[in-house]
């Protein structure tokens, strides 16, 4: 399979000029994981699935089961709250 990556099809003039002692650095362009994206995702891997276990079989309610998914998953994954723990 060829090898289809940006910096492959531009030309080396193209891309984009770091600053001087960055040569390990990116561009700002390049997507790049963040610790706290790995730490919210690893909390939402643990409490959610027996969230819903917990809930649907527990409780036998699926309306609070996809609720309770829902939330976690808001809540855990999509919010960001400041402050210390």
């Amino acid at each position: 399979m060829p090898d289809l990556s940006i910096a492959r099809r531009l030309p080396p003039g193209h891309l984009p000029r770091l600053a001087r002692g960055q040569e390990g650095a990116r561009p700002a362009w390049w997507p790049a994981w963040s610790k706290a994206a790995g730490l919210r995702t690893a909390r939402a891997v643990l409490v959610i699935p027996p969230l819903f276990a917990l809930t649907f079989e527990g409780f036998g309610n699926l309306q609070m089961a996809l609720f309770a998914a829902f939330g976690g998953f808001a809540t855990l994954i999509m919010a960001s709250f400041g402050g210390t723990r």
